[in-house]
């Protein structure tokens, strides 16, 4: 429990000072003029930061675990959402492009690529 309180504070500071930076360089005007919000730039961190933390578990755990539970994940992952979770999943045909913006996580299947590739024993 004190992880997960942990990880919405850091994501929630991280929130307010992106915010307060965009807002003082002005960049939240510019993307508001473009149609565009903060979101898709937060996403884009949040994102950033699950190959970080992939990066510390290969070194703590070993590469081969750390693929080894993505990989379990993954397997788990094409489940449908329980009836009372079903509201939080985004459903409907986006297109690449789009359905990227949106993503708070990487594909799986990226971050395992990531790990082969990462010189973590």
């Amino acid at each position: 429990m004190k992880r997960i309180v942990l990880f919405l504070i850091t994501n929630l500071a991280v929130l307010v000072l992106l915010s307060v930076i965009a807002r003082i360089l002005g960049l939240d005007l510019a993307l508001a003029r473009r149609g565009l919000d903060m979101h898709g730039l937060l996403f884009m961190f949040s994102r950033q930061r699950e190959f970080r933390a992939d990066a510390g578990g290969a070194k703590l755990a070993g590469t081969g675990n750390m693929i080894g539970a993505l990989e379990r994940l993954d397997a788990q992952h094409g489940a449908a959402l329980p009836g009372q979770m079903a509201a939080f999943g985004i459903s409907g045909r986006f297109d690449g492009a789009l359905r990227r913006l949106f993503m708070s996580h990487p594909p799986i299947a990226e971050r395992i690529a990531a790990l082969r590739a990462s010189r973590y024993a």
